[in-house]
């Protein structure tokens, strides 16, 4: 299947960049 999420050792080591994403997404649907 496709991995959506960044391996955990990406997330852990770069939390902003795995979170970043799905920021811009909230901004783009909530404007």
């Amino acid at each position: 299947p496709l991995q959506l999420r960044p391996p955990v050792d990406l997330n852990d080591r770069h939390p902003f960049l795995s979170t970043l994403p799905v920021t811009l997404l909230h901004l783009l649907t909530s404007s």
